[in-house]
Order: C-alpha cells, then structure tokens, then sequence
C-alpha cells in the first residue's frame, strides 16, 4: 500500500511540476509582450507643453515630406536641387539650393527666409526676389504657380531645408562651397 501511494504522490507531483513550468513559461511570455508593447507604444502625453512640442515635430516633418513631393511635382519642372555638372543641360530656373542659401544668407534665418519664399509663391516678382538682378535677367521671371497655402507652406519649408543639409554637407568636407553665378547684393526684408 505504501509503495502505491508514493506512486500516486510522485505522479501528483511530476503533474503539479509540469504546470507549474508551463504557468512560469506563459507568465514570462506576457511579460516579454507587455515589455515589447510599452517600447514600441509612445507614452501617453501629460503636459500640452510637450504634446504641442510633438505635435509641431510632427508638422515639420510632414512639411518636409510634403516639400519635396510638392517640387517633384511641381517645381522640378524647371529647377534641380543642385546646380547641373557642366556637361549637363542647363535648368530653366536657378537651382533650388541656390535658393535656399541666398534667401537664408539675406535674411539671416530659416524662418524669414521661409516666409520670402512663400510670399515670393503667392505672385512671384522681382521687386520681391532676394536672387541677385542676375538671376531674373538669366532664367526670366517665373511663372505663377497654382499651390495651395500649405503646398507653398510645405515646399518652401523644404527648399530652406537643403541649405541646412549643405550646410551639413560643407561642415563634414562634402560640397564645393561655392556657387557658380552668385554675387551678394544687398540685403532686403
């Protein structure tokens, strides 16, 4: 009888250990989900200072994004974002990081320089280009262009953003730091 119950006990046992194992094993899956889940899920926001400090990260980048869709689509019709090689065709229109860093070298900020571009948008003309009277006298005025406020908005964001990468670009040895045709005028607002 006695060798009957501890028959009974052991396989009571080998039964208890093998669930015991199996909850241990489940348990730690969930865990490693619910760690998963926390890194991959941004936190919830506890201050507007923060949450309107993502929110406008967020815009930034979406303008970017929608910049360069904007002039791909639109825009390189006439201009390129570098200046041709010489062997090349030359572009319609100056290039777009040509632009960008006369605009932000004459008003000394990203966000002027943006609000130029976006003003120079809505009806280009040549009392409002901060391009060199050379530019206009080579490439001609350019034409209206038909973009809502935030496609403006949206690409010159974008087009302000490649003097920033030149900039990056100069900074590490990369980029001929010079600009072919570009003469300083003086400064406008």
């Amino acid at each position: 009888m006695v060798d009957l119950m501890s028959t009974v006990y052991h396989h009571h046992d080998k039964h208890a250990h093998h669930r015991m194992r199996t909850l241990f094993f489940a348990l730690l899956v969930i865990g490693i989900a619910m760690l998963l889940a926390a890194a991959l899920i941004p936190p919830s926001h506890t201050s507007s200072t923060t949450s309107d400090q993502d929110d406008a990260v967020r815009t930034i980048s979406l303008s970017l994004v929608d910049g360069e869709e904007v002039f791909n689509r639109v825009c390189s019709t006439c201009h390129t974002i570098d200046r041709p090689a010489e062997t090349e065709q030359e572009p319609l229109a100056p290039p777009m990081r040509m632009v960008a860093r006369r605009y932000v070298m004459m008003t000394e900020s990203t966000e002027t320089a943006t609000a130029r571009i976006v003003e120079w948008l809505e009806g280009p003309d040549a009392e409002k280009s901060l391009m060199p009277p050379m530019a206009i006298e080579h490439h001609g005025l350019m034409p209206p262009v038909v973009l809502t406020e935030e496609e403006r908005s949206a690409v010159a964001t974008f087009v302000v953003s490649l003097n920033e990468a030149q900039e990056g670009q100069m900074m590490h040895g990369e980029g001929n730091g010079h600009m072919k045709g570009s003469k300083h005028g003086t400064k406008k607002s």
